[in-house]
């Protein structure tokens, strides 16, 4: 075996040493993940990221772990990714341990002439210690060369190079750190041990599309292995090749030291060049490229039917033509305003100069938006002027001010507003207890009618398709009163009211926003409960507060419709802020949650311009969840990615949601809000206009 390794090994440099003489073009990069799923070279990272809204899911092996992985670039500067490692011997047999972890890697400084790029990574930096540590890596590009260097902590210095210099700083960074055992770890044993790793890399992109070569040299001895079974780990250093046939797919195979081979697959792609667009996004009517001598305002919400927009309380008044519009929720704010122009403009006679429009959603009332009609003309009729023109042409401002009464609804009083099927899949690669977890549901909504003008209603059917959860029941015990635990007594039943609620939402006053809802709030619970929001419409900040009071609902009643007797208090304080530049939002939630415990969620969500949204989150409790080896989680984390299928044919109002997070999980929880007023307002605000201002004109 090790004559076959070496020779491998040989072939490789043999390869790299042949093409790097031949003359050749500047080739392009591809960089690709290591083996444990983050970009690197074979076993080592490096300081590289992917294109944001990037997904990746992979399987790689090398003795003796077998990884399975999926990570995400939420943000141009950020990555993070949830990784199950398992021992194993051979693939027959089932897996010895398992070694669930979150990954995460943050971008300081980004490449340039002189500077190399830098980022600091954690691997499992929440997860089991076998395979936890941190590194800070170095990566600069020269031509078709790019190589890596850096540090590490933890799993990465195990090899133990030089003492933790860290520790001058102060002797927390000192303290000896046990690189095994079953207590997970925590961000307070970042960056500590008695020593540092090095380890340095160069990865070669090959004249050959797709292909590059990978050599590395890192800092991890396998000392947990050694002493846990006499592991005989192999050299330090690695030489291998990566291949991209396609750019969902490439693959991987290396050779470390003369006596072990690693082996990867990763498919990825990128939820922006998924194909999204709802095929009601472009108007059906083009503006006519002159003004009609009658003004017939009567045919505007007639004509803007066509275009399935909804406007009402259509008037004209000397130069200027006015409307209410109720948004949808399957294209942005700026798409429908156009289609809504377009009506506005063909019906409005030769006099009137301004065309204003007030959005609502559901009874929430956002800013009304006054266009100038010549502006309109110009760039939608004549192609003599773009969206940017008429963005500093167009004003912005509520038409209230003061405490409001609460508004009668126009809309749909008596008629649904359509339609929503979701393919929910839940999966889980952070279970210490069993190897992967899997649940896949479908859920059909709906929301209306408007009963009384007053109330917003909404029902939602679940039916269970496919599942793999029951196994828990045989390795965990559930508490007296399960928030979550039990969520496979709820995963039996085919059939299942996912949700039926009223809900009461209204605009207090510009900028604020509340909401009270009763029913069955989400698959695990009933009751009722309130909202308040304070969103200024110019502002990247938002801050809210929420309460409930429900009951557990009982999977083995019909539909899941019945409840147990105890009743379960939660309340929190909301907070997000729209950090700039990055186009990710950061969310805070504390409080009192449904296990009665304390504690806290944070949250990070990218809003593409396809409507896909992504989703990571960690929580901590003061209460903890029991292991199957005895040990405590006071923590919960997870991604969650939902996909827009609008661009394909009858699926319009169709989406694909994948949440890769534990199962059954009782602390750290909170009531999953039917109509959350931030995601209900979003359409109001100046930070999604300006976003998705070019749709004006589509």
């Amino acid at each position: 075996m090790r004559k076959i390794i070496t020779t491998i090994a040989l072939s490789i440099t043999g390869l790299a040493a042949g093409i790097i003489t031949m003359h050749c073009a500047y080739a392009q990069t591809q960089h690709s993940t290591n083996i444990y799923g983050t970009l690197g070279l074979n076993t080592i990272p490096n300081a590289r990221m992917d294109e944001t809204g990037t997904i990746r899911t992979q399987i790689s092996q090398l003795d003796p772990y077998l990884h399975g992985f999926i990570g995400i670039q939420i943000a141009d500067p950020l990555y993070i990714g949830l990784r199950q490692s398992a021992e194993f011997s051979s693939f027959s047999n089932d897996a010895k341990h398992l070694y669930p972890g979150i990954d995460a890697k943050l971008r300081l400084n980004k490449e340039s002439a002189h500077t190399p790029e830098i980022a600091f990574g954690v691997q499992s930096g929440l997860g089991h210690k076998r395979q936890s540590g941190e590194y800070l890596a170095l990566s600069k590009r020269y031509k078709d060369l790019d190589v890596t260097g850096g540090i590490g902590w933890g799993r990465f210095a195990s090899a133990a190079h030089i003492d933790n210099p860290l520790n001058a700083i102060s002797s927390h960074f000192g303290k000896d750190r046990p690189l095994d055992g079953e207590t997970p770890t925590k961000p307070q044993n970042w960056l500590t041990g008695q020593d540092i790793g090095f380890f340095a890399g160069a990865e070669y992109f090959t004249p050959i599309k797709g292909l590059s070569l990978k050599a590395d040299y890192g800092g991890d001895a396998y000392e947990a292995e050694k002493n846990a079974f006499n592991f005989r780990p192999a050299a330090p250093w690695s030489i291998g090749f990566n291949y991209k046939p396609w750019n969902f797919l490439d693959f991987g195979l290396a050779a470390q030291g003369t006596e072990k081979i690693m082996a990867r697959l990763s498919l990825q792609g990128n939820i922006k060049n998924w194909r999204h667009q709802s095929a009601k996004s472009k108007s059906n009517t083009p503006l006519a490229p002159y003004r009609t001598d009658t003004e017939t305002t009567t045919l505007i919400s007639r004509d803007a039917e066509r275009d399935h927009l909804h406007l009402k309380n259509v008037t004209a008044d000397y130069n200027i033509a006015s409307a209410t519009i109720q948004y949808n929720n399957h294209n942005s704010a700026p798409n429908q305003l156009g289609k809504a122009l377009i009506h506005m403009a063909n019906n409005a006679g030769q006099y009137i100069e301004a065309l204003k429009l007030s959005p609502v959603v559901n009874t929430l009332r956002g800013p009304s938006i006054t266009f100038m009609r010549r502006s309109i003309e110009s760039a939608f009729a004549h192609n003599n002027g773009s969206t940017d023109e008429i963005w500093h042409t167009t004003a912005f401002k509520h038409d209230f001010s003061g405490l409001q009464k609460y508004r009668i609804n126009d809309y749909n009083d008596y008629d649904f507003k359509g339609i929503n099927v979701t393919l929910d899949n839940q999966i889980s690669l952070s279970e210490e207890d069993t190897s992967l977890l899997r649940r896949t549901s479908l859920i059909v909504e709906t929301t209306g009618p408007h009963h009384f003008k007053y109330f917003t209603s909404g029902l939602g059917l679940r039916l269970n398709l496919s599942d793999n959860i029951g196994k828990l029941k045989r390795t965990r015990a559930r508490r007296a009163t399960p928030i979550k635990s039990d969520v496979y007594d709820f995963a039996d039943r085919f059939f299942a009211i996912d949700t039926a609620y009223i809900a009461l939402p209204h605009t207090i006053m510009p900028n604020l926003h509340s909401n009270l809802t009763m029913g069955y709030l989400d698959e695990n619970f009933a009751g009722l409960g309130g909202e308040i929001l304070y969103r200024p419409f110019d502002k990247r900040y938002a801050i809210g507060a929420e309460s409930w009071l429900v009951k557990k609902r009982d999977p083995y009643t019909v539909a899941n419709l019945g409840t147990r007797d105890t009743s379960l208090f939660s309340g929190s304080l909301n907070g997000w802020y729209d950090i700039p530049k990055a186009d990710v939002v950061f969310g805070i939630k504390a409080g009192r949650l449904l296990a009665q415990d304390v504690g806290a969620t944070a949250t990070l969500t990218k809003n593409f311009k396809s409507g896909a949204t992504l989703e990571a989150y960690t929580s901590i409790s003061n209460q903890a969840d029991a292991d199957l080896f005895g040990g405590t989680t006071h923590t919960d984390h997870g991604l969650r990615l939902n996909i827009p299928l609008g661009g394909y044919k009858y699926l319009k109002n169709a989406n694909i949601r994948v949440t890769a997070a534990p199962f059954g999980k009782d602390i750290a929880q909170s009531v999953d809000n039917p109509l959350p007023l931030y995601k209900a307002t979003n359409q109001f605000s100046l930070s999604h206009l300006a976003k998705h201002w070019d749709e004006l004109n589509e």
